[in-house]
């Protein structure tokens, strides 16, 4: 049965082809993650937004990029009364290949490069003092972005639905932070 949580096969591969590349056994994490790059190097993937509960969010939701925007949201919120906290909103990030390599002892799987988060503030309860907020991470692959800086003007491929084109992936998921009455 195929998993619930990311798309079909036949979603990302309408004519079948993927299902000829064979994979050795992998965590259905990475497995999907692989099956959606050559998807994507094939052109068949457009934009994908990734919801509670699915694996893909399960692994960002480890990776040391979403700690850095944790991080950054308690930071800016420190100090302050619950019904004083703010939204912490299209913060960029950076996360290099040294981050990715360490994120991988955890099992993690995740992109290389930069993402832009939210996090906003949904509600907050005066017992016990707790804030829930929604995280989004949004991360574009492209082929630029795996060649950047190198021969930019040559990789002007902005339309999805071509081979290497945007790749708007979105990540969402809410979290309960501590805070003070």
């Amino acid at each position: 049965m195929p998993d619930p949580s990311g798309p079909a096969l036949n979603e990302i591969d309408p004519d079948g082809l993927l299902a000829l590349v064979p994979l050795p056994p992998l965590d259905p994490g990475w497995r999907d993650a692989i099956l959606k790059a050559i998807a994507w190097a094939m052109g068949r993937i457009d934009r994908i937004d990734y919801e509670e509960g699915s694996s893909e969010v399960s692994q960002i939701k480890k990776s040391g990029i979403v700690n850095k925007l944790r991080a950054g949201f308690t930071k800016k919120n420190k100090g302050k009364k619950c019904k004083d906290w703010a939204d912490y909103t299209e913060v960029g990030m950076k996360f290099g290949p040294a981050e990715f390599i360490s994120d991988l002892r955890n099992g993690t799987a995740h992109f290389v490069g930069s993402a832009n988060g939210d996090v906003l503030i949904d509600t907050y309860s005066r017992v016990p003092c707790k804030i829930t907020a929604e995280l989004t991470v949004r991360n574009v692959t492209s082929l630029r972005s795996f060649l950047y800086h190198l021969f930019p003007e040559s990789w002007n491929i902005k339309d999805g639905g071509l081979p290497f084109s945007n790749w708007p992936q979105s990540f969402h998921w809410e979290e309960t932070f501590n805070c003070e009455e």
